[in-house]
């Protein structure tokens, strides 16, 4: 088995629970809106829309078709409208406060604090994030998961996203890593793996939901303490 010295995380969906912190989220701001007595629709049907409505413009973002900013001005509008065309006055703040309160959620990915305390010590940690630049680390220091990891790339600070080479390669460089011995592990075809494969990388393809696919990659696992197989 190939020797890796270096793994890079994706953070959200492959090791922070953005589904579950997400819901919780949506459920307490849903009875402080008192939602359930102004509009028609359910919590269940909310949190699906903004999962849908959500994971379309994080795509949108992968691709340089759209920027976080834009994520965050559209998101709720865009759910609002499609819940019945709701022109709700309080979505700006409805949506800062889900920014604000969302990233202090504490649920991870079943078997991530095992694996990182497995792997910890015997390779050096490092995340490759997409994600908001001024949330990333709250994420990672309300859950404990920041002492795990020697350094943190969150795009809008490095200037490149994921799957643009640039990021990956920045990351190799500043952790002396050499592409050959260094392992990107995360749940995105599109921007995970693909950007990966562009250094070259190997990758681990964390894929849950066990969603067919055509890409060609090094590992796929479903639940992350396979990982332990392997490293």
């Amino acid at each position: 088995m190939k020797k890796y010295t270096h793994l890079f995380f994706d953070l959200d969906h492959t090791l922070w629970d953005y589904d579950q912190n997400s819901a919780d989220t949506l459920k307490q701001l849903y009875k402080k809106y008192q939602l359930a007595k102004i509009t028609n629709f359910s919590l269940d049907e909310l949190i699906r829309c903004f999962n849908e409505i959500n994971e379309g413009l994080w795509v949108k973002f992968h691709l340089g078709e759209i920027s976080k900013d834009e994520i965050r001005r559209s998101r709720f509008n865009l759910v609002f409208k499609l819940l019945g065309g709701y022109s709700f006055i309080f979505t700006d703040e409805f949506s800062e406060e889900y920014i604000r309160e969302c990233p202090t959620k504490g649920h991870l990915i079943p078997g991530a604090l095992e694996l990182l305390d497995y792997l910890s010590g015997n390779y050096e940690l490092h995340i490759i994030t997409n994600g908001f630049e001024d949330i990333q680390h709250i994420k990672l220091s309300t859950t404990g998961l920041d002492h795990f990891f020697d350094q943190i790339f969150i795009s809008g600070l490095v200037g490149y996203r994921k799957p643009e080479k640039e990021i990956f390669t920045h990351a190799l460089n500043i952790t002396k890593a050499l592409s050959s011995t260094s392992l990107m592990i995360g749940d995105s075809l599109e921007s995970d793996i693909v950007g990966a494969k562009s250094v070259p990388m190997d990758q681990v393809y964390f894929n849950p939901k066990r969603t067919a696919h055509n890409e060609k990659v090094t590992h796929e696992i479903q639940k992350l303490l396979q990982l332990k197989s392997f490293l």
